[in-house]
């Protein structure tokens, strides 16, 4: 069966204290691996690579739901605990990511949202209970 985004959750620890995104529209998160150029002792002509290190980063677009949630704009830079949960699963996945961009859109007539931005300071990894 297919996973329905509004089924997977991001969480972050703020000062020890787990908060759900509130209101959360769009996840998008991304894995990256570099690459490194080797040299060939059969072949010149083709470029081969092989892995280097990795990296990953996600994107959360949410609803403000109060006024409150605009202090979280002063929260950039703070690395947190992050963990991705699945309705019935439980944590999929979890690591250190640091909130890179904040950005809130308040125009008028419309709902008001925002999306947070965060970079992976470690390893993404899968929890040692699952």
């Amino acid at each position: 069966m297919a996973i329905l985004g509004k089924n997977i959750f991001v969480f972050w620890n703020d000062g020890g204290t787990q908060h759900l995104v509130a209101g959360t529209r769009a996840n998008e998160i991304t894995s990256h691996a570099d690459k490194i150029e080797i040299a060939s002792a059969t072949q010149q002509d083709w470029q081969e690579f092989i892995a280097g290190r990795k990296s990953w980063s996600f994107t959360v677009s949410f609803l403000l739901l109060n006024e409150s949630q605009m202090q979280d704009l002063i929260k950039v830079g703070n690395i947190f605990t992050i963990q991705i949960k699945g309705a019935t699963a439980g944590v999929l996945l979890e690591g250190s990511a640091m909130l890179t961009d904040e950005k809130h859109s308040m125009a008028d007539g419309t709902l008001a949202n925002g999306t947070f931005s965060f970079t992976g300071t470690g390893a993404l990894t899968i929890p040692v209970s699952q």
